[in-house]
């Protein structure tokens, strides 16, 4: 009996000093907040140029970590990009991609993949574009590949 509340504690414990360390301190926090603001101005330029509703999400968790191993990176550059991209199908692909666009994007997902991990996927409305930091995003070559997703 003793073992097991023991063991309850130690689980508790552990669980609440995870907890803790998930939470972003105040430099994190302004860092994605520029980041943030980065992405956000990519997202309206998509949406005013494609006449659509694009919502943005960034799992900033999966960078954090690698921010640790990889030193800091620009992830509003690395997440902007794809979502200027967007904009630049339909600068360039008229009004049929500026109706794939709103037909096919309703919201844009950027995640960290990992070194040999970038990827573009269009599905079921979501465009999740997966960051591989030492390929980098070229918006061009992110616009190109996703013109053959839509």
């Amino acid at each position: 009996m003793i073992r097991t509340s023991m063991l309850c504690s130690l689980i508790a414990a552990t669980t609440l000093s995870l907890t803790a360390s998930a939470d972003p301190s105040i430099a994190q926090k302004q860092k994605r907040k520029t980041w943030q603001e980065q992405i956000d101005s990519h997202s309206k330029s998509a949406n005013d140029r494609c006449g659509a509703s694009i919502a943005v999400t960034v799992e900033w968790e999966g960078f954090e970590a690698a921010m640790q191993t990889a030193g800091e990176q620009a992830i509003g550059m690395f997440c902007g990009d794809p979502i200027e991209a967007v904009a630049g199908v339909c600068q360039v692909g008229g009004d049929d991609a500026k109706a794939a666009v709103k037909q096919k994007i309703h919201k844009y997902v950027c995640r960290y993949g990992g070194e040999g991990k970038r990827s573009i996927d269009v599905s079921s409305g979501t465009f999740t574009f997966t960051v591989d930091l030492k390929k980098g995003s070229n918006i061009v070559d992110i616009r190109n590949d996703l013109m053959k997703k839509l």
